[in-house]
């Protein structure tokens, strides 16, 4: 088991990260990072299901970027349509959890298909769930094969460390 992670972890300077947070109609995922000292722009839809890029180059100009290193995208969490619009990124991150069940590689492809890194979330809970990290991670690779996975229970802090190793290592 890989050792907590902490918002102290020494590897992450959160003054040199910002974020561009994708929702619907709120702003509390925005709210959250900032309490936790990350620079950070909201941009609301208004009922679109995806984040298209001249919103976030509006959100780049808006985003006092000087000292920053990573700009992460929170695009709205959903398995389809965010798939389809490329960002800008140069890691592209798909997650899910194991409370969705087996079946979204195969149902929802293409953000298996595109993504670099797949987080399987939650694990904390798969001793409740008839979830399968061997079907799933098989069924990613079987779309992707260079995805690299990882499962992770980001509410308990288990299994942080890759992640906090791609964007300490870059």
């Amino acid at each position: 088991m890989s050792r907590p992670w902490t918002l102290a972890d020494e590897r992450i300077d959160r003054s040199r990260v910002a974020v561009i947070e994708g929702d619907l109609y709120t702003a509390l995922d925005a709210q959250r990072m900032e309490e936790m000292g990350v620079r950070t722009i909201q941009l609301n839809t208004e009922g679109a299901c995806h984040l298209e890029a001249d919103m976030i180059e509006e959100a780049l100009a808006l985003l006092d970027l000087s000292g920053i290193d990573t700009v992460i995208i929170d695009n709205i969490g959903n398995l389809v349509c965010t798939a389809e619009f490329a960002l800008g990124e140069h890691i592209r991150i798909g997650m899910a959890s194991v409370t969705e069940g087996n079946d979204k590689p195969l149902k929802y492809p293409l953000l298996f298909q595109t993504a670099d890194v797949v987080l399987i979330n939650k694990i904390d809970l798969q001793p409740y769930t008839n979830f399968s990290v061997e079907r799933f991670e098989a069924d990613i690779h079987s779309l992707n094969a260079n995805a690299k996975v990882y499962t992770c229970s980001a509410f308990k802090q288990i299994g942080l460390e890759p992640i906090i190793e791609l964007f300490a290592n870059k």
